[in-house]
Parts: C-alpha cells; structure tokens; sequence
C-alpha cells in the first residue's frame, strides 16, 4: 500500500456552446486558465459591444440550443450568470441591454429562467423602464 496522495482539481468551463471537464493538478496551469478564459470573456465583451454599436446582429437559420451555465469556482461567488452569456442572449432575444458594465437583475433573471417569445416580451414590458 501506498503513502502517497494525488490532489486534482476538477475544471468545469463552458466556453460559447461548449463545455470543457478534466482534472488538472498543477496549480500554475488552473491558474493560466482562468487567466486566458478571463481575457476571453473581456474580449468576447468588446466584441458584442462594436457589433451592437454597429448595428450587426446574430443570424440563425434555426432555434439555437440552449448553453449551460459556466460553474467554476469564481462564476459561483458572482452575483449571477456570466455577462458575456446574458449580452449574447440579450441582444440575440431583442432584450434592451447596455453595451458594457452591470446587467440589470431582471434580465440576469429573464436569462436563468430561458424566458423567449411572448413570456420574454410581457417580462420585458413589466420590467424594462424600472
């Protein structure tokens, strides 16, 4: 029997419509990754903001498939989902938001709920000029 004890952190990211899993034990790279997936989201945030400034919006060719949550360690202690993913559903779902800093409650609550068509229109009149 054996004295020795392998400690791994399990990493669970979603990224766009993807989700990543695996067990990672060096520090420095759970760490490299929360830095890149950080400098994606800034980006990803910069990105959504030009596109809406300029009028360029998403095109589906059918219903998209619903993405999942990202549940990493930081997205747990935030107040809410991620702001990339609310902007993204936002504007894909006509939803007034701004372009940058704090999404506002009740769209955080819209998203969580997968609100769309009539339920996100009456939701959107209730709540869009408070």
């Amino acid at each position: 029997m054996s004295d020795e004890l392998e400690v791994v952190q399990v990493v669970r990211l979603t990224v766009g419509d993807d989700e990543y899993r695996g067990e990672v034990a060096d520090l420095k790279i759970i760490d490299q990754i929360r830095k890149e997936k950080k400098a994606f989201t800034v980006a990803y945030d910069k990105l959504m903001a030009t596109l809406e400034e300029h009028g360029i919006e998403i095109v589906y060719d059918e219903a998209p498939a619903v993405t999942a949550r990202a549940t990493s360690r930081r997205a747990a202690a935030a107040d809410g989902p991620p702001t990339a993913e609310v902007r993204a559903w936002a504007i894909k779902n006509n939803v007034p938001v701004s372009t940058q800093g704090r999404i506002k409650g009740w769209i955080n609550e819209a998203y969580e709920k997968k609100l769309s068509g009539e339920p996100l229109k009456k939701w959107i009149e209730q709540h869009a000029d408070k």
